[in-house]
């Protein structure tokens, strides 16, 4: 005869998502504020050639550390200052844009990704920044 299977604890996802979240908070806390020395309001204020700056900053995922490419993985993994950087409401949603409707394109010139110098090109206009 089977064995029925276990009732799992009550409650016990629920204290493994919020420690993760707990967890995630605390990576967040130390690398954002990082990103934000690094690169500002955006990225991209005062280069016109790609448009103004419009909205709130936010800080946006790069590359292969975008938020959809990493879910599930430990924050220490997503969260990270070479893989992200501050861009205004306007410029992240031109990157970020719905899927295949992205507006502008970053390429990463060096190893060090957004630690490093970016190229970005929006509408058949380029900025490369110079290196630091």
């Amino acid at each position: 005869m089977l064995e029925p299977n276990p009732k799992p604890k009550r409650g016990s996802s629920r204290r493994r998502k919020n420690k993760r979240r707990r967890d995630e908070k605390k990576v967040i806390i130390e690398v954002r504020p990082q990103v934000e020395d690094r690169d500002g309001y955006c990225r991209l204020a005062g280069v016109s050639a790609l448009g103004p700056c419009d909205g709130a900053s936010q800080w946006a995922h790069f590359g292969s550390n975008r938020r959809f490419a990493t879910r599930g993985k430990p924050a220490v993994e997503r969260h990270t200052k070479p893989g992200s950087l501050m861009l205004c409401d306007k410029h992240h949603d031109d990157y970020d844009g719905a899927i295949g409707r992205s507006r502008m394109k970053i390429d990463a010139l060096t190893e060090e990704l957004c630690d490093g110098p970016l190229r970005f090109e929006r509408a058949g206009l380029v900025y490369v920044e110079e290196s630091k």
